[in-house]
Formats: C-alpha cells, structure tokens, sequence
C-alpha cells in the first residue's frame, strides 16, 4: 500500500513549489489570495505525505523543516504585499502539518538529527507571534475567517507542544500553559462544547 517512492518524490516537489509561492512577490501583489491558497495546498500535501510514516518521509525531513523555519520566519516578520490575516492563513496551514508530523513520525524527533530542537525552535519562535499581543495574536475585527484561522492556528500551537516529549521546552513551558488555560478559560466562558472534557475531568473535580 501507499505510494511508490517515486510518486511521493513528485508530491513533495510540487508542495516546495506550491508552498515557495510565499516569496512569489510579483504574485502576491496581483493577488494575495491566490498566494495563501497556494501555501496552504503545498502544506496539505506536506501532512498527506507525513502521514504515510516515518520509513516513507524519512528522506525529505531536512527540507520539509527548512520550508516550517522560513514560513516561521514569514509569520514572525511579515511578507510583503500580505497582509496579517494571508500571513495568519498561511502560519495555520503550516502548523497543521507540523501536528501531522508529531502524531505520524513521531520516532523522527530522535531518529534524525537535531530534529526535536528544530521542532522546539520553530514553535517557540511562532509561539510569541500568536499569542495575545503578537504580530498575529490579536482578534481580527471584522474578520470572521481570520478569526477562525487565529483559534485554528492556537489550537494546533498547543497540540504541537503536547506531543512533544516532556522537558523539550521547558523555557517556554510556563508562558504555554498560561496560553493554553487562558484559551480555555475562554472557551468555557464562551460555553464552547468539548466532547472531551469528561475524560479529562476526575469524578471528584465534576462536583465543582
């Protein structure tokens, strides 16, 4: 099952060149919507390969975190011609791919080289630039699919640092779980639904 190497090989070369649209200035001055779309397919094809395993994406890692470290760097800097909410677009997809990568390969982390402190680096970096009072942090107004996008990107932000193995992060461990009981806090006072909360929740802690 799955693909064959050389089908995988071609997949991954088209989500480079989808995703590399980012730098495409004279693009993303025609039309910055087109390039978000772009970014955003290149990176679902990033998580249909991750998800085929760690012995099939093996050999492609190296480039898939240089293509997490620059749109990082996009998120944390800005891109010219977009604006925060295509940059915000953009940064969500990304993090969607790197959760596939912690749940699918996770034996990579230690496998390859240096990858769980490239891992830590990229979040921590894009971490700051999501959080309330970053670059990206702050609700759109007015802005109802930049608002999705924003809780989107949150949300994986926080099951990236999950499935990390525990004391890979620990600079940045108290300003997560400050952001992660924050958003939380807010969704319980939104009255958002979680179907998981009574797994979570001990049998004593249901009383209160």
């Amino acid at each position: 099952g799955g693909l064959s190497t050389k089908a995988l090989d071609w997949v991954v070369t088209v989500a480079h060149s989808l995703i590399n649209c980012h730098d495409n200035e004279i693009l993303a001055k025609q039309n910055a919507t087109v390039v978000c779309t772009c970014v955003r397919a290149g990176y679902c094809m990033i998580s249909g390969a991750l998800s085929l395993g760690p012995s099939a994406v093996a050999t492609h890692i190296a480039s898939i975190f240089r293509l997490w470290h620059r749109s990082g760097k996009h998120a944390e800097e800005g891109t010219r011609y977009l604006t925060p909410a295509h940059d915000l677009t953009c940064v969500d997809a990304m993090l969607a791919s790197v959760v596939t990568f912690l749940k699918s390969c996770p034996d990579l982390l230690l496998a390859v080289p240096d990858a769980l402190n490239r891992t830590t680096l990229l979040l921590e970096k894009v971490f700051p630039v999501v959080s309330p009072g970053g670059r990206l942090g702050d609700e759109p107004e007015g802005n109802p699919a930049a608002a999705s996008r924003l809780e989107s990107a949150k949300a994986s932000l926080m099951e990236t640092f999950a499935w990390l193995p525990p004391g890979s992060f620990a600079f940045a461990a108290d300003r997560v779980f400050a952001f992660a009981t924050s958003h939380i806090k807010r969704g319980t006072e939104n009255e958002t639904a979680c179907s998981m909360i009574s797994s979570l929740v001990t049998s004593e802690d249901k009383i209160l």
